[in-house]
């Protein structure tokens, strides 16, 4: 078995260093198409899924797709085929697992759509129209809401949030933030003080950045 397991390593390191890539350990699975990734060096590096998207955490399928990923991947080495890197500093690229590509995996099992915006990948498309005729994972709905658009709903709603006036706002006691009614911090205060947003200000106070 140890024996296996030394060719196997072997063949992640060859995999590697025949592409432009990275091979380590899986120490943390944030969603579906994103994880973290342990290098030699203890060097930790954030990695994206490329050309495929799947369901946010807090998004109808978001647990499971997370959960099918960690299955695949968690705790094992891996070796990631890099293809660019985004925005966000993130490691965009293909991972290889167990003889598998998780990329091809998600969409395969219809956990996710491909992303399309970054990938002309033709065998992407073709998996994930599969994945949809079969009915398989999210596709089992009849209108599954792509990440983007759900992703692009919550910042629209976030951003109205923040930016609709409130009849009044609470500060505790010896408080240097003012806050909205429904505060999370606010039901821990022992004593709150009422004041328009515009007298809270006038007394230097700051508001909340959990609820403003």
């Amino acid at each position: 078995m140890r024996k296996y397991l030394l060719l196997y390593l072997l063949f992640l390191l060859l995999l590697a260093s025949c592409i432009n890539g990275l091979s380590g350990g899986v120490v943390a699975v944030s969603n579906g198409d994103t994880f973290t990734l342990l290098t030699d060096g203890n060097k930790q590096h954030k990695v994206r899924l490329h050309g495929v998207d799947c369901p946010e955490k807090n998004q109808a399928y978001g647990q499971k797709v997370k959960d099918f990923t960690s299955d695949l991947i968690f705790g094992k080495d891996v070796v990631v085929e890099i293809t660019d890197t985004d925005k966000y500093g993130r490691i965009v690229g293909i991972t290889y697992v167990d003889g598998k590509v998780l990329n091809e995996e998600l969409l395969s099992a219809g956990y996710a759509w491909h992303y399309k915006q970054y990938s002309d990948s033709e065998w992407y498309a073709l998996l994930e129209a599969k994945a949809r005729v079969e009915r398989q994972g999210l596709w089992a709905d009849t209108r599954p809401i792509p990440p983007w658009d759900f992703r692009k709903s919550k910042a629209t709603s976030a951003s109205k949030s923040k930016s609709a006036s409130v009849a009044y706002v609470l500060v505790c006691s010896n408080g240097k933030s003012y806050h909205t009614p429904t505060c999370s911090i606010v039901a821990r205060c022992s004593d709150t003080k009422r004041y328009s947003e515009k007298d809270a200000k006038a007394k230097g106070l700051k508001p909340c950045k959990r609820c403003f």
